[in-house]
């Protein structure tokens, strides 16, 4: 649990020592520390969580994650739900030896990233992308599948996605001549890291209220 009062958080002296490591490798790991559990050392904060503390935009975020998953500082994993499960820390983040079950989720090993389809995650989005554009842009779509997996992957969250969503409909949704590319393809694109940066400024200036 979080103490903003007076805790403290407790950093490997190699995670500090290790040059491999840039100064936002070592920030994003003492933010996942900060909210790993103190038994399990797991941790599930959100990718805008971890940008926010860590003061650092989504690619560098995401790159720092890669980079200690890497050297073996931490250990990602699929939740059953829309965020990544971190494992904190040398003594944890080494994944069980194959042929091995984990103890976690009832002994069953959790899916491997590439494995994982998307199917919650891929109709949510899409039946919020339809809700707010009046549409009815199917979830089955290969075109679809592909973008939205792209972008889960990269790191991206189902809220991320509604937000981009969201921002964008109030961005073109008046504009007759904008409002056709309110598709997966243009919002789920490469440039929708632009867009989740238009949503967020819309946020912090109070014209878009959080999803």
């Amino acid at each position: 649990m979080l103490d903003d009062d007076g805790g403290f958080t407790i950093i490997e002296n190699k995670v500090l020592l290790d040059e491999r490591l840039t100064r936002i490798d070592k920030i994003v790991y003492a933010v996942l520390a900060l909210h790993a559990d103190n038994n399990k050392r797991t941790a599930y904060p959100s990718l805008t969580r971890i940008c926010k503390l860590a003061s650092v935009t989504r690619k560098p975020a995401i790159q720092s994650i890669r980079n200690l998953e890497k050297y073996g500082y931490i250990r990602t994993t699929k939740r059953s739900g829309t965020s990544t499960l971190y494992h904190v820390g040398t003594r944890v983040a080494t994944p069980p030896r194959e042929g091995s079950q984990s103890t976690e989720g009832g002994g069953v090993a959790p899916p491997k990233l590439d494995s994982y389809n998307y199917t919650k995650e891929l109709k949510e989005i899409l039946d919020y992308l339809n809700s707010e554009t009046d549409s009815s842009y199917s979830s089955k779509s290969a075109v679809t599948q592909r973008l939205v997996k792209a972008r889960l992957k990269e790191g991206f969250t189902v809220e991320g996605f509604k937000l981009v969503i969201s921002a964008m409909v109030q961005e073109w949704g008046k504009d007759p001549k904008m409002a056709m590319y309110l598709r997966p393809q243009t919002l789920f694109g490469t440039k929708m890291e632009n867009y989740f940066e238009i949503g967020a400024k819309k946020i912090k200036e109070g014209s878009l209220n959080g999803v």
